[in-house]
């Protein structure tokens, strides 16, 4: 199966000039989603700041997120490789240079703001869900050993792709930057992108879901790229050397954003009903913390305090 549309087929011949034409709108759009990146992720690092906790952040919803933008990021550095190149040309200028790379400065930008999402979860990791209580020596809990185990996981799969992605663009482009080697590479880390974008929401829908609450998730971060996600397409899809395998995991990423941020802001709303009528929402649901779960049932069952370390170690074994 051929991966790569027949827009790129010919890029070898298209870059014999690089272009010169300048599109005043699509600058000016792409500047504009460039600097709403940036901004929309603020709500969500103060979030998780203030509240000294990434409760309710799932962590296959930031594993597959963290793969899948890594992987847009070395499919859109391959493909625009050529591109970059042009801006040694001497005519273009840096203005030239920043707009005809801008879907590359996009999906960069973007997924250093969401790898930060993921190092906050680290960072602020609820500390009495890491140890084991009344353990000697101190034991992780399931859940925390779990989450390392996928954080180095994210690790090398970010430090293999950087290393290839090098060593392509190196070892077998041309002196045009063209590379038959990088486009059907550039179409698989397309694929892999667009499939963890079909998964990534599931896993955070479906703890929200459970939990009936938002938790860490920021309504205002998503407020502003849901819609944004649909702009962002469009920028990635009109920029040179890009195809269908750079955008298509943004257009679903923004459709299942859109169900999970309906879904907060309905839960939002009416646990600010619960709040005033003295109920507290838990904001871990079994998706990803059963052992929570069983804690709450036990307290309203019979109206005590469980004994944690038994749980857990339940839940070790």
């Amino acid at each position: 199966m051929y991966l790569i549309p027949s827009q790129t087929i010919h890029l070898r011949q298209q870059l014999d000039n690089c272009p010169v034409d300048h599109d005043a709108v699509k600058l000016a759009l792409g500047s504009f989603i460039t600097a709403g990146l940036l901004l929309s992720y603020v709500p969500q690092f103060i979030k998780i700041v203030q509240r000294k906790t990434s409760e309710g952040l799932s962590l296959w919803f930031l594993f597959l997120g963290a793969v899948g933008m890594a992987s847009t990021v070395g499919n859109m550095a391959l493909l625009q490789y050529p591109y970059v190149l042009c801006c040694k040309r001497p005519t273009w200028t840096p203005l030239m240079c920043f707009e005809n790379t801008l879907g590359l400065t996009q999906v960069g930008i973007q997924t250093v703001c969401f790898m930060t999402c993921v190092l906050l979860y680290y960072a602020y990791y609820p500390t009495a869900k890491k140890h084991i209580p009344n353990t000697v020596p101190p034991a992780y809990t399931s859940q925390w050993r779990r989450s390392l185990y996928i954080g180095c996981i994210i690790i090398i799969w970010t430090v293999i792709l950087t290393v290839g992605v090098i060593a392509i663009l190196t070892i077998d482009a041309d002196a045009l930057g063209y590379s038959r080697t990088a486009e059907w590479v550039a179409g698989v880390l397309g694929l892999i992108a667009m499939q963890t974008s079909l998964m990534q929401f599931f896993p955070q829908i479906v703890h929200t879901w459970f939990a009936k609450a938002v938790g860490a998730l920021s309504i205002p971060t998503m407020l502003m790229q849901c819609p944004g996600s649909f702009i962002f397409v469009y920028s990635l899809a009109v920029q040179p050397g890009a195809n269908w395998t750079s955008w298509l995991p943004y257009l679903v990423s923004g459709v299942l954003q859109g169900v999970l941020l309906t879904m907060c802001i309905v839960f939002s709303m009416r646990n600010k009903e619960d709040l005033e009528d003295g109920v507290q929402a838990p904001l871990l649901g079994p998706a990803d913390e059963g052992v929570d779960v069983q804690v709450e049932d036990q307290i309203l069952a019979d109206g005590n305090a469980p004994d944690y370390g038994t749980i857990a170690s339940k839940a070790e074994r």
